[in-house]
């Protein structure tokens, strides 16, 4: 957004403090369409008093305004509270007309006004504008000296406010709500005008985008995000300084990690995956997705160990290949010679070909009515209405990483961006 540009219809959004030459400055550079004047109620006379007519004195017309006036201009609050009036006026300018531009100047006013003005609009899509001068009075500390006012030039707020969205950005991420974290990056970086603060957010938010993938298990997806941002290294380290060498440590050991993934021959790497996946769930208190989650990983840690005896898929088992007694009880539930197997029948199987896989899931009763796989089967995701609870997820997770032998250090853990573990 360039406020410069000519042919523009403009808003402005003007504090009237007690000194109007600043102000007709402004109007006379920038001869806006339509002004929002922002006095206290000690000021509003500035506007009728001297404004207009210094403005009339230069030959120019009055713009159509309005006036927005701050009861006390010495209540932070009530500023920010009087001054959020005008959003939806801000945001409806410009809707449906490329040539339509809103700004505030943040020159006239007491600081505070100034202040309370440029937090409101740090979201509005607009810029800030400031009017400087040559000369200031108290041996060049002081105003403005009258006749010796130049403009500065306009600014988009993005470029400086970007590090917010990075901050609300990293929270969101240190949440596991990496959707949303990238949501707020992404508009950032679409309203930033610097390529230097693009770039940084756009960092930022490949980064939530790897860890969101992940969680959804786009594998893919997530190396090609690590990618990016180790390409862009250095952005990052923009953005998190006191992170980069962590984090860039931590990307690299995870996409490691992850180039050991292969859908068409899972290993515990895949197990591995999906009990990280159901801890943070579990965080989240999502605990019916994180034991569906640990179910999967029980159910792969069969499929594998059966694919060592030669099975190579439990949906298409050759009835033939079943050992004796387990042949004889399947015969009926066989279709064309091959039966379909679930999580209980896997580990029967793996029972009749003596794995000590089966053994284990023995000793975790995960065979028997009482077993932790029961929240499972009762929630509300499987066959059931009941929601889980805390104490049946950790169940069934002890279970699990005692059935497959895992230490559970060894599981995938996400980054925090603030350095800590979550």
């Amino acid at each position: 957004m360039n406020i410069e540009t000519a042919d523009v219809e403009r808003l402005i959004i003007y504090t009237v403090g007690g000194s109007p030459e600043p102000i007709v400055a402004s109007l006379k550079h920038h001869q806006p369409r339509r002004v929002v004047f922002v006095p206290s109620p000690q000021t509003r006379t500035e506007i009728a008093g001297k404004i207009l007519p210094l403005l009339r004195s230069e030959g120019l017309a009055e713009p159509a305004y309005d006036i927005k006036v701050v009861p006390d201009a010495q209540d932070f609050e009530l500023c920010v509270k009087t001054l959020r009036d005008l959003e939806p006026l801000v945001r409806e300018w410009g809707i449906g007309a490329e040539r339509k531009q809103a700004a505030i100047d943040l020159t006239g006013g007491t600081k505070l006004m100034s202040a309370a003005l440029a937090l409101v609009a740090r979201t509005w899509p607009c810029e800030f504008l400031y009017v400087g001068g040559k000369e200031r009075t108290k041996q060049g500390i002081g105003v403005v000296v009258s006749g010796t006012e130049q403009m500065v030039h306009s600014v988009n707020p993005w470029d400086g406010l970007g590090y917010q969205a990075i901050e609300q950005a990293t929270l969101l991420f240190d949440h596991g709500n990496f959707t949303a974290a990238a949501t707020v990056l992404e508009d950032a970086r679409d309203r930033a005008a610097s390529p230097s603060a693009k770039r940084v957010l756009q960092t930022m938010k490949d980064l939530a985008d790897a860890y969101e993938a992940w969680d959804l298990f786009d594998h893919k997806k997530t190396d090609a995000c690590f990618a990016n941002v180790l390409k862009n290294i250095t952005d990052l380290g923009s953005a998190l300084p006191e992170q980069q060498h962590r984090l860039e440590g931590q990307i690299k050991k995870h996409r490691q990690f992850l180039s050991q993934l292969d859908p068409k021959a899972p290993d515990g790497h895949f197990i591995a995956d999906l009990i990280a996946n159901a801890c943070r769930r579990a965080k989240q208190g999502r605990f019916d997705d994180a034991v569906a989650r640990l179910y999967r990983a029980i159910e792969v840690a069969a499929q594998v160990q059966l694919r060592n005896h030669g099975f190579s898929s439990t949906s298409r088992i050759p009835l033939a290949n079943v050992p004796e007694p387990l042949r004889t009880c399947w015969c009926a539930k066989a279709e064309n010679g091959n039966i379909q197997l679930g999580l209980q029948d896997d580990y029967k199987l793996l029972g009749a070909l003596r794995d000590p896989l089966q053994q284990r899931f023995a000793a975790q009763n995960l065979s028997q009515k009482s077993s932790p796989l029961t929240a499972r089967n009762n929630s509300i995701l499987a066959h059931g209405f009941d929601p889980v609870k805390k104490d049946a997820f950790q169940k069934l997770l002890s279970s699990t990483i005692a059935l497959v032998a895992l230490d559970s250090d060894s599981l995938p853990e996400f980054p925090s961006l603030r350095g800590h573990r979550i």
